[in-house]
């Protein structure tokens, strides 16, 4: 078999470490792609070889659960000690992960929707108001953010919280993120040492979500789900369980979605037209957002493909790792069950075999039938984003709030992406205001 390419630069040890980016290791292993191809090989430390895969052809069969699986990268498991029992941090196969996963699921049943939307709607339309009272323009980043971490801790657990207590958890949550980025930057310690320690304020973090969880709705969706004893799903989930999976539910459940949105922001203010398309599709239904009812959401196909295009383009978790259950090939190059395989979807995404004009945003290609088996923002198989439905569901609420009450006014901003590792515009500035002011 031919040789594996890979990144310039590799040296003894520390292998291909000095050719990603500490800060953007996601965009520098997408940078490398367009020299090296559709496969290639990143070796770092005493890490697993990894076989990046940038084509969707090559992708396709990756997804298929039966000849493979989900593997957790460093980040993860840096992170894992802080929710052990977590749905993001246990193995497909451990019973524990079928356990919670069986539980969490009537969380996001069709009822359970109709009770998100409900509680959201509010919440959203106070927010806005607040952006656009802003003399200034805005920090998207940080609205969004505080703006999903309410929608969630509101809709999915019945708490409110100050804004003061939403930013407490973010910044935390931040430091701890931040923490787990350090193997990028100092992987000696984690690769040859095995430092796998409980990220600091991780206490903290978990004692907000114990305040989360118990003060709380019983009627509230995640609440419900996760304090419910019905045998048919099997034990309850211990207090420890309960709060794992709080704490995946609070992070994951918000900094996607905000990203996502902030994403879509960035676009529709350098894409007017398609802002003006979306608010004649909303006009058509003869309702402000505020009076849609959770059975509205799918007739807003435009809005809809808007995010399904801000997702293609941008999508905040840029790639997905994986394993082969047994030996396999990639391109003519054996892999083994130890081998780590890069998905990245921000190639994949982008991929010209596959998209017509993959660099421009053009919601219409979701218009015109299914999207490619390889459009995977949420992941694929078993371990596909267990709240994937609500996470579109509140993203299209909030931009159809959005373009009918509001205009958005560009400030020259020029895209710059941070990784955490999930991805958001970096100091993305935006004016917010009041469609009712304009003029």
């Amino acid at each position: 078999m031919s040789a594996v390419p890979h990144p310039p630069w590799r040296v003894p040890l520390v292998g291909d470490a000095l050719s990603l980016s500490a800060r953007t290791p996601a965009q520098s292993i997408t940078g490398h792609a367009e020299r090296l191809g559709d496969v290639y090989e990143v070796r770092v430390l005493r890490y697993p070889r990894m076989l990046v895969v940038n084509s969707a052809a090559l992708a396709e069969p990756i997804l298929d659960d039966r000849g493979w699986t989900k593997v957790n990268g460093p980040a993860f498991r840096r992170l894992a000690p802080m929710a052990p029992t977590g749905l993001l941090f246990t193995d497909t196969e451990d019973a524990v992960w079928r356990l919670a996963h069986d539980r969490l699921q009537p969380a996001f049943s069709r009822a359970a929707m109709r009770r998100y939307h409900a509680a959201m709607n509010p919440v959203i339309a106070a927010h806005l108001r607040r952006w656009s009272a802003s003399a200034q323009p805005i920090d998207v980043g940080e609205r969004t953010q505080d703006l999903a971490y309410d929608l969630i801790t509101r809709a999915g657990f019945g708490t409110r919280l100050t804004s003061t207590q939403r930013r407490e958890f973010v910044d935390t949550m931040f430091v701890l993120i931040r923490t787990t980025n350090r193997g990028k930057v100092i992987p000696f310690l984690d690769a040859v040492l095995g430092v796998n320690p409980v990220p600091p304020h991780a206490q903290a973090l978990r004692r907000h979500v114990e305040m989360v969880v118990d003060s709380g709705s019983s009627e509230a969706p995640l609440t419900a789900a996760l304090s419910d004893t019905d045998p048919e799903r099997g034990a309850p989930l211990t207090r420890q369980q309960i709060i794992d999976q709080a704490v995946v539910m609070l992070i994951a459940g918000h900094e996607t979605t905000a990203g996502t949105v902030a994403f879509a922001l960035y676009e529709l203010s350098r894409h007017p037209e398609v802002a003006d398309r979306a608010r004649a599709e909303l006009a058509g239904t003869g309702k402000a957002p505020a009076e849609l009812v959770y059975e509205d959401i799918a007739g807003l196909r435009y809005l809809r493909a808007v995010v399904d295009e801000t997702l293609r383009l941008h999508p905040v978790a840029p790639a997905f790792l994986r394993a082969a259950r047994t030996p396999a090939t990639i391109a003519g190059h054996r892999v083994t069950p130890d081998d780590w395989i890069y998905l990245n979807l921000l190639a994949i995404h982008r991929d010209p075999a596959v998209w017509i004009d993959p660099d421009s945003f053009s919601p219409d290609r979701f218009l015109t039938g299914p999207a490619p088996l390889t459009y995977k923002p949420f992941g694929t198989g078993a371990r596909a984003c267990i709240g994937r439905a609500l996470a579109l569901h509140e993203t299209v609420l909030t931009l159809a709030h959005l373009v009918h009450d509001h205009e958005l006014w560009s400030t020259g901003y020029r895209l710059d992406i941070e990784e955490f590792p999930t991805l958001k515009p970096r100091n993305f500035t935006l004016r917010v205001t009041a469609r009712a002011a304009v003029g």
